[in-house]
C-alpha cells in the first residue's frame, strides 16, 4: 500500500530513530521503506536483522533532491510518502496517510502537519517557522500559497511521472503544478516532529543554499521572460516569505511568543533565501548548493 522514502546525507545512526518508528508501522500494513543514502554509510554493516527490510539505495555524493528522486522512482507502493532522517513521525503516521488517501481519491498529494522538536534558541525557532510555519496544526491551507514540505507529504503513484525522475522535479515542478490544479490537500492529523538545531551561521548558509537550489535547479528550463519575472520577484520575495509565515500563524497562541522573539531572525533568513534564488537565476545554476542541504 505504502512506500516511505527517506533521504539521508549522513552516516548511521542519523536515521535510526526515524526508522525505528516507521518500520513497525509499515510491517503492519505490508509497506516498505527506502533509505536513499549519499554517505554510503546510512546503515550499519553488517545490516542487523531488524533493518534488513530497509531497501538501502546508495548514491555517493548525491543531493537530497537527487536522493528523493531516486527513492521515489524505485518505490513500489500505491502511495509514496516522504519524510526526513531528522524527523520523528507520530505512531499512527503511516495509518493516517493511507486513510487520508482512501478518503480523498480526488487528491494527488496530501501534506500533514509538522511540530517543532528543536526549541532551544530563537535561531532554531526561526529556522522552523520560516520553513514549516504554515503547516503547524491546525492548518488553514487557504492562508498560504506554500506547498507541503518534504518532511511530511505523500503522493498517489498515479500522480508521479513515469521513469527516472530528475533532481528537484517533484519539489519544483510537480508540487507547484498540483497546487495550481488544486489536487494537493492537507490533513493535520498526519504528524511528524522535526528535530534540527543549527548554529546561526549554519542556518544562514542553509537558507541561501535552499534558495539557490530552488531557482537554480529549474533555471535552465525557464523562458527568458519567466526568468526575468522571477529575478524581479526576488526583490519582493523577503516580504512575501515573512507574510507566508505570519499570516497562517495568526491566532495560534502556541507559537505566538516564539514567533515574536524569532521575527528579526526570520526576516534575515528570508533575505538570505531571496539572495540565493537571485543567484541561481542570474547564473542559471544551483552550483554546489543542493549537496549542502540535508
Amino acid at each position: 500500500q505504502l512506500s516511505v522514502v527517506i533521504a539521508t546525507t549522513h552516516p548511521w545512526p542519523k536515521s535510526e530513530e526515524c526508522l525505528d518508528i516507521v518500520l513497525p508501522q509499515l510491517a503492519a500494513i505490508n509497506g516498505e521503506v527506502l533509505l536513499a543514502d549519499s554517505s554510503g554509510a546510512g546503515l550499519p554493516e553488517p545490516v542487523p536483522d531488524h533493518l534488513k527490510s530497509v531497501r538501502w539505495i546508495k548514491a555517493p555524493g548525491a543531493s537530497v533532491f537527487h536522493l528523493r528522486a531516486i527513492g521515489t522512482s524505485a518505490a513500489k507502493g500505491q502511495i509514496v510518502a516522504w519524510t526526513e532522517d531528522h524527523c520523528r513521525p507520530a505512531p499512527d503516521w503511516c495509518e493516517r496517510i493511507v486513510e487520508a488517501h482512501r478518503a480523498h481519491p480526488e487528491l494527488a498529494a496530501i501534506g500533514g502537519s509538522v511540530a517543532n522538536a528543536s526549541t532551544t534558541s530563537n535561531s532554531d525557532w526561526a529556522n522552523f517557522l520560516i520553513t514549516f510555519g504554515p503547516f503547524i496544526a491546525p492548518i488553514d491551507f487557504a492562508k498560504t500559497d506554500r506547498v507541503p514540505p518534504p518532511a511530511n507529504i505523500s503522493f498517489k503513484r498515479s500522480a508521479i511521472p513515469q521513469g527516472e525522475l530528475r533532481a528537484g522535479e517533484i519539489e519544483f515542478e510537480l508540487k507547484p503544478r498540483l497546487q495550481q490544479d488544486k489536487t494537493i490537500g492537507v490533513d493535520d492529523r498526519i504528524v511528524v516532529h522535526h528535530e534540527q538545531s543549527r548554529s546561526f551561521l549554519e542556518s544562514t548558509l542553509a537558507h541561501f543554499h535552499n534558495g539557490r537550489s530552488t531557482s537554480g535547479l529549474i533555471a535552465a528550463q525557464l523562458s527568458p521572460e519567466s526568468r526575468r519575472e522571477r529575478l524581479n520577484h526576488c526583490f519582493r520575495l523577503p516580504r512575501a516569505i515573512v507574510r507566508n509565515v505570519t499570516e497562517p500563524l495568526a491566532g495560534k497562541a502556541s507559537v505566538e511568543d516564539a514567533l515574536r522573539k524569532a521575527m528579526p531572525v526570520i526576516r534575515f533568513f528570508a533575505v538570505c533565501h531571496a539572495a540565493g534564488e537571485f543567484w541561481g537565476l542570474a547564473f542559471r545554476s544551483a552550483g554546489s548548493s543542493p549537496i549542502r542541504l540535508e
